[in-house]
């Protein structure tokens, strides 16, 4: 027979499982032993836990995967686009069309110099994060949160609390099981798929990219579960936000 708490083979008149120690309750009256509890797993690395929530972990080189660095030469573009015409504007209005002239050098070279900064600041924060970006996501019907890891947090710590986060022992809340993944975490974002307005989908790098209004998510998932979490996130959010 199995233990229906952790799922290990054990002596079918056992009162206690040897590997995890809950008890067994043998039924009344039935001489066929415990089944093994079937994981409920819809892709490779993702589980549904026993609150209904899908989870997983998802681990990437900061060095090897410029998602984020990439994210954040689009918000800083952004920001000194919008300066650049104001300053254009500007300039037209008080000093004439000829004046834009001026500024273009300058601004150029302050967007070189930026540039650099902003990718020296990031490998400062690789290192800190010692080089690899762990992330939890938790995602149900409602929408999808993403909560990274402190650096301090291995692969195999990741592993062990997804496997107590799975609710195989029915009875048992997981609610205190796994706080220590959020607790210990650095930052987190929840997106609700209602409110998504625009998603875009990087194949290449893993990533999927949610927009709301006044948010943005970005949804990592392995190669071997990215459909699954693709098409999970396409069936919920508006028509209008679809690729």
């Amino acid at each position: 027979m199995y233990c229906p708490n952790c799922g290990k083979e054990i002596s079918d008149n056992t009162t206690f499982c040897t590997f995890c120690g809950a008890r067994i309750i043998q039924p009344e009256g039935a001489e066929t032993p415990v089944q093994k509890p079937v994981l409920q797993r819809p892709s490779p690395g993702i589980e549904i836990c026993g609150d209904g929530m899908y989870r997983w972990f998802y681990e990437f080189s900061m060095l090897k995967n410029p998602a984020i660095l990439l994210t954040v030469y689009k918000v800083f573009g952004i920001i000194f686009g919008v300066l650049f015409l104001i300053l254009g504007i500007s300039s037209v209005v008080t000093e004439g069309a000829e004046a834009v002239s001026d500024y273009i050098i300058p601004m150029l070279l302050f967007l070189a110099f930026f540039t650099v900064l902003i990718f020296v600041s990031y490998l400062v924060l690789a290192a800190m994060y010692g080089w690899k970006y762990m992330v939890l996501f938790e995602m149900n019907d409602d929408g999808v949160r993403h909560i990274q890891q402190p650096s301090q947090f291995k692969k195999t710590q990741a592993l062990a609390w997804l496997s107590a986060f799975s609710g195989i022992a029915t009875g048992h809340p997981i609610d205190g099981i796994g706080r220590g993944l959020i607790v210990g975490s650095k930052s987190e974002s929840y997106t609700k798929f209602s409110d998504v307005r625009k998603m875009k989908v990087l194949r290449g790098l893993h990533t999927i990219k949610l927009a709301e209004i006044l948010n943005h998510n970005q949804i990592y998932a392995a190669k071997e579960d990215f459909d699954f979490v693709l098409k999970y996130i396409n069936d919920h959010i508006p028509d209008q936000a679809k690729k």
